[in-house]
């Protein structure tokens, strides 16, 4: 995302892969701690590394994202797993569709910008009892795919980079599909 903050309504977007913003890395803390999402076992600090977009009414910080690398399981690849927590006064307010929004664009750029990474997609899983009307659709905002439920049977969407590929860009006898029918026939 080039601009690391814009206005809709009165609610301020802001990037927060800069690690040096200490507010940010404050306000998230006390936000996580004041909502019970720290367990007693986690450090916010550890936790602030992964912060991705924030989002403040004033100086208020109301809803933070966090994103997650690690593969899934479904494809088969690393992906960038979206989480965020919103203040309830703040939800149903569409807080927490815009901050999923601008860490798909700010997930995807960083992913381009890393490719030794080798990060190809973006996942939501679906954790609230809220959005589970919307996940009657095998597509969410003509951007993410259902493509199965968590081990926890929560429904989880896609999104595939512009620049993913599948199986190893080196392996020149990588095939999609095997050579051959499988022996036995159906």
């Amino acid at each position: 995302m080039s601009n690391s903050c814009s206005r809709t309504s009165e609610i301020t977007y802001k990037v927060a892969w800069t690690k040096d913003n200490e507010k940010i890395i404050e306000d998230a803390i006390a936000l996580w701690t004041e909502m019970g999402a720290l367990q007693r076992q986690v450090d916010g600090k550890q936790r602030a590394k992964m912060l991705c977009v924030v989002a403040y009414d004033g100086d208020k910080l109301i809803g933070v994202s966090t994103i997650g690398i690690y593969p899934q399981p479904q494809v088969m690849v690393k992906a960038a797993h979206f989480r965020c927590l919103i203040r309830p006064d703040y939800r149903k307010r569409n807080v927490a569709t815009e901050l999923a929004l601008r860490c798909l664009q700010t997930t995807e750029e960083w992913s381009k910008a890393n490719p030794a990474l080798k990060v190809m997609c973006y996942t939501i899983r679906v954790e609230t009892q809220l959005l589970f009307p919307k996940c009657r659709k095998p597509t969410w905002h003509n951007k993410m795919t259902f493509i199965g439920y968590s081990e926890q049977g929560l429904p989880v969407y896609i999104y595939w980079f512009k620049h993913a590929y599948i199986g190893e860009e080196e392996d020149g006898d990588y095939t999609f599909y095997p050579m051959r029918a499988p022996q036995g026939g159906m």
